[in-house]
């Protein structure tokens, strides 16, 4: 790029881009980007589309009453679910052989892990905290060993590993 072009560009697209997020109501510009985007729960574009959806028009999120809230959240849940059904089925699709123009299947994070624990137990054991001695889980313990799950079912704790957004139980009708 030469020093004109580079002028040029800045005159003509980075520029106005600067003007425009000063802007009030700066214009928006949907497109790949927007998974990444911190303001998409906030994004005008995002926010018309589920009101759409959702058949409700906050002015914004943040002024939205109860009740518009959970009408788009309503819409959110159901359309997570209908997305990964589609997900599902677009899966099976490319198991199948069928082939996409933008998807494809691609290998998830690899862990590693050794070809032999056993193996690797008994090379390590002469090095101090290389090898550990760890119990079973609870969990794989009650599948493998119910009767001796239970013998031990009182040590075991519960913790929730913190909150996520979930539907209230439905009202109880038979006690009312």
């Amino acid at each position: 790029m030469t020093k004109a072009e580079l002028i040029d560009w800045s005159a003509n697209v980075l520029e106005p881009a600067l003007r425009d997020t000063l802007a009030p109501f700066p214009p928006t510009n949907e497109g790949e980007h927007c998974r990444w985007c911190p303001a998409r729960s906030k994004c005008p574009a995002k926010i018309a589309r589920v009101e759409s959806f959702a058949g409700v028009t906050p002015k914004q999120i943040d002024e939205a009453t109860e009740e518009e809230l959970n009408a788009m959240m309503n819409v959110a849940d159901d359309a997570a679910h209908t997305i990964e059904a589609i997900k599902e089925r677009v899966t099976n699709a490319l198991q199948a052989g069928r082939e996409l123009h933008d998807w494809t299947l691609v290998p998830k994070r690899a862990t590693r892990k050794w070809q032999s624990d056993e193996l690797m137990a008994g090379l390590l054991s002469a090095h101090k905290g290389a090898v550990k001695t760890v119990p079973i889980t609870p969990a794989q313990l009650e599948k493998k060993y119910p009767n001796l799950y239970q013998e031990f079912a009182d040590k075991v704790t519960a913790e929730s590993s913190g909150l996520t957004l979930g539907r209230k139980p439905a009202p109880n009708l038979t006690s009312l």
